[in-house]
């Protein structure tokens, strides 16, 4: 059995990025990125949870993806407050330079250092996953069966969002350390949607080249994900 190194990472082009790997939380600044991915990441077998756009396919357009269609599709039909889960269109979000920058994916001029995950590889490696942490508790509280709305847990007064979490979801065990603000939280997040891949409890829902994610596996949502995704592809696949 292979033995993986696990990280974990909400990046930010305008402030401080976290990494969270097995130590905890590290930050760092955006130009500080790539020499602290190579540090924490260094070795043959290494998976890694990256909270941007890392692929999407020029025939469904430049704005919006499959994936992203059908989740923001989906969430709607649960028990989670408006803006509480963000799925943007692709297009939308600030971090393709500092992904492009230091993964070398979607856009590079020369060879992308990382292979994009699928599935739990076979083989050692260097694989990089997309995630939306926000997605991914929505999942959580989905699969947890709560029957009150998930909150909002970023941006100003949302830290009665994080606590809820953190109650709510007891079984995760988030550290105290994860719940101090919404960067450290997704980080964790990242990470610990690795340890579940490993150990059978998560999957990458969508197709990697047309953009996807890492998310907590819910088998009673798999038949209405895969009949957003085709109502997505043939809605997008008209642009």
């Amino acid at each position: 059995m292979v033995k993986w190194t696990v990280v974990g990472v909400d990046p930010a082009p305008s402030k401080k990025t976290v990494l969270w790997t097995e130590r905890g939380a590290v930050t760092v600044s955006a130009t500080e990125v790539g020499a602290a991915l190579r540090r924490e990441a260094s070795g043959d077998a290494v998976l890694l949870a990256w909270d941007a756009p890392l692929s999407f396919d020029a025939k469904f357009g430049f704005s919006d993806r499959p994936i992203d269609w059908c989740i923001r599709r989906l969430i709607r039909e649960h028990p989670i407050e408006p803006k509480a889960v963000a799925a943007l269109p692709f297009a939308g979000c600030s971090h393709w330079a500092i992904t492009c920058s230091t993964l070398g994916t979607p856009f590079s001029n020369g060879t992308a250092p990382w292979s994009l995950g699928a599935g739990l590889p076979a083989q050692e490696g260097k694989y990089v996953f997309e995630v939306n942490p926000s997605v991914a508790w929505a999942f959580w509280w989905i699969k947890a069966g709560i029957d009150v709305p998930m909150p909002r847990y970023k941006g100003q007064d949302s830290k009665h969002g994080r606590d809820a979490l953190v109650a709510k979801l007891g079984e995760l065990s988030i550290p105290v350390e994860a719940a101090q603000n919404d960067d450290a939280l997704d980080a964790w997040a990242a990470w610990r949607l690795l340890h579940d891949l490993v150990r059978g409890e998560a999957e990458v829902v969508g197709a990697v080249a047309e953009g996807s994610y890492l998310l907590p596996k819910i088998p009673k949502l798999g038949a209405r994900i895969t009949a957003l995704l085709h109502e997505a592809r043939a809605k997008l696949g008209r642009v």
